[in-house]
């Protein structure tokens, strides 16, 4: 089985990629190796369909081939055609899927696995995880043998590619270990190197082709990093031509020509080749805000020297895009040196804002419009911590949720479990005995020597709401960067051989003896312990929000000097995203927990919006505020008799996600004549009926069971104890929802229970069932009988108990 992949322009005639043929002369280069039968992954459209060569033919009179369209889209992107692992990689995968190539637009793909047609033209396929390659940076010695994935050592301060069989060897050959050129020019490989310079402090890391496309890879580590990249804006307005707009005319002859007979020859005989550049077209919306219209983005492969006439690669498919910038409006053609412009313009997705552009907000790390405070609520078994943890990640990673979904689930939470350690992400459980000190701040007491001392202790959400902050602060180039002035203050003092770091003062000097949480231990000169400084009021001092004139200011004043001897840079720290995830939030006193911060949480009173709240803490007597990089997660038990105690409060400063029973994911597991699915929903409706919906069960129950021990284990286990705490114990409203084969009958008189009572009758409570010892029925023939399927009578019932 011969297969390709082919393009479709969306600038050509679009039809083609709905009727299924592709014009060119019969014989010409267009259709490379293509002959009757092969079959293609036709890329265009802004998706990837699955087609098979027919018949030569004639269109519109012009050669064409016919082809069958057997899945018109595969619902795949052109990064996973890339990645996919039966698939060798050759330049034309790594590089011709998304850039134009002169006179072909079949080329040959090579199957290292032999994979059934019905597999390849099955869109259901594709959302198998674990037919991508990911990319991995590993120690020499963790290297993985005869890996499907494309590795990498992180060695002596340097990346080497590890070998392979499935990456062409003159693709191999041109590996250049670019890492240490980071920052210097070539702003699209930067994007790339700054994610492989924060995994080699983390080894082993993973990438998937969702963080890191190939095509990205490739043009980072194999091909040359341009210190002296150039950025060129053009305009393609043609006064007085038909049509005066000539974007789409450069577009398809693959140019960009000077419209003017002598002006700006010079400018565009200057133009390197080599260089990106960007048709543009400048309005002002609504007599106030320039804004600026990017129509296509292209890289210089000629310039003629005639001042007219660039041969230009234009992007394929390429979607135009907004940008807040009005200061090239009259430009024919300007080089762009401004970096935020840059990223702005060049971004990789174009429309994802770049790391350190201007923005009206504080969000620019929040391109998929996450909501601050969210909740998933739901009866049990729904998934609702499973979700919180991938809701997560796509909030630290600025990911669309639902690519995560298709990755494997290990490799999801190794990431979580990753940044939990790196106290990106928090996770907390709420309880009865919660409190205020225990999510903002208390007084908690701690042994130093033998004494007992009482200090104010930072809670759960005030510890990560600061570390929020100090990113927010810092990747605003803020000067009040003090947070990152005292980490260096703090690791010279732990790096310093005597555990001591001395601070000069005018005519003397203290030493620094230990830093505590809230405090720095200093002995005086002349000697002795027990002298301490508050690190709050060193702050204070140093952004100039306190004087001091007397007292310790002899010992204030000089660290405050020390700081300020610190060289930080701020200027390419990048808005990184926190996340709080609060387990069973309903389970605590929620206005009790929260105190005053429950109006801080809102959107528009976080720091940095107009509305911007800030409280004084009742311990510390800190200002506190809620930075715009932090979210809150809270997953939250319908089944639960707390629910009904959910602040008010709480729920109006919270979106509500519900999460739902889905039985369909349950739809696979079979057995007998019936399916897992097929249960739940049977179940479920019953407990609706009987009780209400918030008490219905949940898939997650069932989703790893394979055997029926496990089944029935599921059953034992966990089902039926949720039925009877949801019914209290009403095995006859049980039995609704099971059917009797779940149930045994007593034998023998009840009536022998009750002992004589002066004559009187006894009373008939005879007991008529219980619930079934699960381990001597047989569990498949019950779940059918719950059903309503017919079965054998001898089936039907459970073994009596004697």
């Amino acid at each position: 089985m011969n297969i390709f992949f082919g393009k479709i322009s969306q600038k050509f005639d679009t039809v083609q990629l709905i009727e299924g043929y592709y014009s060119a002369p019969r014989g010409s280069s267009w259709f490379g190796e293509l002959q009757i039968g092969d079959y293609v992954y036709m890329i265009g459209g802004d998706k990837i369909q699955f087609w098979q060569a027919r018949e030569w033919g004639v269109k519109n009179g012009k050669d064409c081939m016919y082809f069958d369209i057997l899945n018109a889209d595969l619902g795949m992107k052109v990064s996973q055609l890339i990645a996919l692992k039966f698939l060798y990689i050759t330049k034309a995968l790594a590089v011709l899927t998304s850039r134009s190539a002169r006179n072909k637009a079949f080329f040959k793909l090579e199957l290292i696995q032999n994979i059934p047609l019905i597999d390849l033209s099955n869109n259901q396929f594709y959302k198998n995880a674990d037919l991508y390659r990911t990319i991995r940076v590993t120690k020499k010695e963790d290297v993985i043998e005869k890996s499907e994935d494309i590795q990498l050592i992180y060695e002596n301060n340097r990346l080497q590619l590890v070998d392979n069989n499935f990456i062409e060897s003159s693709i191999k050959k041109e590996f250049v270990d670019n890492l240490d050129k980071k920052g210097k020019g070539a702003i699209m490989k930067d994007n790339v190197l700054e994610y492989f310079s924060n995994a080699i402090n983390d080894l082993p890391t993973t990438f998937t082709h969702n963080q890191i496309g190939l095509r990205r890879f490739y043009d980072t580590f194999f091909c040359e990093y341009k210190e002296n990249d150039k950025y060129y804006i053009v305009g393609a307005f043609w006064k007085g031509h038909d049509p005066e707009d000539m974007s789409s005319t450069f577009i398809k002859e693959s140019v960009w020509k000077n419209g003017f007979e002598t002006e700006l020859v010079d400018d565009v005989n200057k133009v390197p080749e080599g260089c990106h550049i960007a048709i543009k077209a400048s309005y002002v919306r609504a007599k106030t805000t320039s804004v600026m219209m990017i129509k296509a983005r292209g890289i210089v492969q000629k310039n003629l020297q005639d001042g007219h006439t660039l041969e230009i690669e234009w992007e394929e498919d390429f979607v135009p895009f907004e940008v807040p910038i009005g200061s090239y409006r009259k430009d024919t053609i300007k080089e762009v040196s401004n970096k935020a412009h840059i990223q702005s313009i060049w971004y990789e997705n174009g429309q994802t804002p770049p790391e350190n552009s201007e923005r009206k907000d504080d969000d620019s790390s929040n391109d998929f419009n996450f909501p601050k405070n969210q909740i998933l609520y739901g009866p049990p078994g729904t998934g609702k911590t499973f979700s919180s943890i991938t809701k997560a990640l796509s909030i630290i990673e600025n990911t669309d949720e639902s690519t995560l979904k298709e990755e494997l689930r290990s490799v999801i939470k190794e990431r979580f479990d990753k940044l939990l350690k790196k106290d990106r992400i928090h996770f907390s459980t709420f309880h009865q005995s919660m409190s205020y000190e225990d999510f903002i701040e208390g007084i908690k007491p701690k042994t130093k020597g033998t004494d007992v001392i009482y200090e104010i202790e930072d809670g759960i959400f005030k510890k990560i709401a600061d570390q929020a902050r100090v990113n927010w602060l810092q990747s605003k180039n803020s000067n009040n960067n003090f947070e990152q002035l005292f980490e260096l203050l703090k690791k010279e003092w732990q790096e310093n051989d005597s555990s001591e770091l001395r601070i000069s003062m005018k005519s003397s000097y203290f030493d620094i003896i230990d830093i505590r949480e809230k405090n720095i231990d200093f002995r005086k000169s002349s000697g002795g312990t027990g002298h301490d400084l508050v690190i709050s009021t060193l702050k204070d001092i140093y952004l100039g929000n306190r004087v001091m004139e007397s007292g310790l200011a002899v010992y204030y004043y000089p660290l405050v000097e020390k700081l300020k001897t610190y060289k930080t840079d701020t200027s390419n720290v990048k808005l990184e995203n926190y996340v709080l995830i609060i387990d069973e939030i309903n389970r605590g006193n929620v206005s009790q927990i929260f105190g005053e911060l429950i109006t801080l949480i809102e959107e528009d009173k976080r720091l940095g919006k107009d509305e911007a709240l800030e409280v004084i803490l009742p311990y510390s007597k800190e200002k506190f505020g809620v930075p715009p990089n932090l979210y809150i997660i809270g997953t939250m038990n319908t089944a639960d008799r707390s629910v009904e105690a959910l602040d008010s409060a709480l729920r109006r400063r919270f979106s509500f996600k519900e999460m739902t029973p889905k039985s369909d994911l349950l739809n696979k597991i079979i057995f007998d004549d019936f399916n897992l699915g097929q249960v739940l929903d049977k179940i479920n409706k019953r407990i609706e009926a009987l009780l209400d919906r918030d008490h219905t069960i949940g898939h997650s129950y069932f989703l790893q069971v394979k055997t029926t021990s496990q089944l029935n284990a599921v059953f034992k286990n966990c089902i039926i104890p949720l039925l009877q705490e949801y019914f209290y114990g009403d095995y006859e409203k049980i039995g609704w929802v099971l059917g009797e084969s779940f149930f045994v009958k007593s034998t023998g008189s009840q009536n022998e229970l009750f002992p004589s009572f002066f004559g009187q009758s006894k009373p008939d409570y005879a007991i008529q069932y219980h619930l079934a010892d699960l381990d001597k029925i047989d569990i498949v023939y019950a779940l059918k009988n719950l059903l309503g399927n017919k079965i054998p009578e001898s089936k039907a019932a459970a073994v009596e108990i004697q």
